[in-house]
């Protein structure tokens, strides 16, 4: 109900900043990419009915991650991917079948506990397909040399060390895993994150990172002028142009929000995850019936998605 209610809310407070938007049709296709999400949680509502199916659920986001790695990579090898490459080291950016490698970054960083789950979980043949899957997503994750992926991937450690760390036998395959994956990382990515911390300093030198603090400083400024209506979802892009030389979104999901539909707007977003988050850390903590105590491993690792795609949002 709390989530329902908070996307009634969410979707009302979007129509009414379609009133003071400077384009209500960038309202309206923000609005309907938002009703596809939707649609989808309904599907799976109707279609998802025992915990069994929820588990193939979760191997099938898995599955699906690992999937677009390997169309991506036939992509570029039949020449069928629009390549994108890192300006002045002309080092391709691998993006799976995502097109924008920061996006496909996140969407597999949040597939990634599903993965963690089924080599907890399972046994056999299913196991090493999971070993090899994680290890799959891992790399492809830093070969699209997102520097933001870097706190998602991060965070998910960090919980599962804290999580796994009291099953020795867990904690050493997983960690032996996390390890495999980042040693068969691109040496340039680590040279590429490691030197974020110099380019928030000297942002003039990093053209992306100078474009986007340009865009969050943008953003600040024009929610602190319009806190309650926004200036219409999905209509920074546009109305920015008084200040930004380019075309850019935010880059900050949440911030995104706020400065397009309001405070209000932003606080029923917040909601529907706080939602998500809230029933995943009761299924973890819930005391399950002998046949169905994977639920609790499965629930955090359910938490742990929601947190790295929450994360990636900023």
């Amino acid at each position: 109900a709390l989530f329902w209610i908070a996307t009634g809310l969410f979707v009302l407070f979007s129509l009414q900043s379609a009133l003071v938007a400077r384009n209500p049709a960038l309202t309206f296709l923000d609005l309907f990419t938002f009703g596809k999400v939707l649609a989808v949680i309904v599907v799976i509502l109707q279609v998802i009915r025992t915990p069994a199916e929820l588990r193939r659920l979760g191997y099938v986001a898995f599955a699906g991650a690992v999937a677009t790695v390997a169309i991506g990579v036939l992509a570029i090898q039949t020449g069928l991917a629009g390549l994108s490459f890192i300006g002045g080291v002309d080092v391709l950016r691998f993006s799976g079948a995502h097109g924008d490698p920061n996006k496909a970054a996140s969407i597999m960083c949040s597939a990634l506990p599903f993965g963690f789950f089924a080599v907890h979980a399972e046994r056999g043949l299913r196991r090493i397909l999971a070993v090899v899957g994680v290890v799959t997503l891992i790399v492809a994750i830093f070969a699209t040399f997102s520097r933001g992926v870097l706190f998602s991937f991060a965070v998910l450690v960090v919980a599962f060390v804290i999580r796994e760390v009291r099953s020795r036998r867990s904690f050493l395959v997983l960690s032996a895993l996390i390890l495999v994956g980042v040693l068969l990382t691109p040496s340039f990515y680590w040279n590429r994150a490691l030197g974020l911390t110099q380019a928030l300093k000297h942002s003039s030198t990093d053209w992306s990172v100078y474009t986007r603090m340009l865009a969050l400083k943008t953003a600040v400024e024009m929610f602190v002028q319009h806190p309650l209506t926004g200036i219409g979802l999905g209509n920074f892009i546009e109305s920015a142009s008084y200040r930004l030389f380019v075309r850019i979104v935010t880059h900050n999901t949440y911030l995104d929000i706020a400065v397009g539909a309001g405070i209000f707007g932003l606080a029923a977003f917040v909601t529907m995850l706080a939602a998500g988050f809230r029933d995943a850390w009761r299924g973890a903590r819930a005391h399950w019936p002998r046949d169905l105590e994977w639920m609790s491993s499965f629930s955090f690792y359910s938490l742990l998605s929601l947190l790295s795609i929450a994360t990636s949002g900023l």
